[in-house]
């Protein structure tokens, strides 16, 4: 591959970790599963969704009053063939069960973990064919 066409697909699939913590964290979940391959593995927090089925399924399964916000950063991205990469980002996660009106407090971090990821180039672009999510930190008496 060009050295352009790796940082291009390095660029897009930044562009899909940074777009799914914009969809979940706006409930955008439909955004959301269209970042993945049909048959994607997502694995939160050690339960396997298999396919953008199980995937809505578990996503609209979340309480509807959580206010959350996962910052994604140390994005990290390996081209390893032409249309295949893995990469790997830090997640800060920012978490409020049954917010107020208007602003939740801020009680810090709830916890710290990385995803790893594989991207597949699809006939609609790259796509996240499996997400495993990893808690490095939490909050001692923490439940998310």
């Amino acid at each position: 591959m060009e050295p352009s066409e790796i940082r291009h697909a390095e660029a897009e699939c930044i562009r899909l970790t940074t777009a799914f913590a914009a969809h979940l964290d706006s409930r955008r979940y439909e955004e959301v599963a269209e970042l993945f391959t049909p048959d994607a593995l997502y694995n939160p927090r050690g339960t396997p969704y298999r396919g953008k089925g199980q995937i809505l399924e578990y996503l609209y399964g979340r309480p509807t009053s959580r206010c959350s916000r996962h910052v994604i950063t140390n994005q990290f991205v390996r081209v390893t063939g032409p249309g295949t990469a893995t990469g790997e980002c830090v997640l800060l996660y920012f978490v409020h069960e049954d917010p107020p009106a208007e602003t939740a407090p801020l009680a810090g971090i709830e916890l710290v973990g990385d995803y790893l990821d594989r991207f597949v180039l699809t006939d609609n672009g790259w796509r996240i064919a499996e997400r495993i999510g990893r808690v490095v930190f939490q909050r001692k008496g923490a439940t998310a």
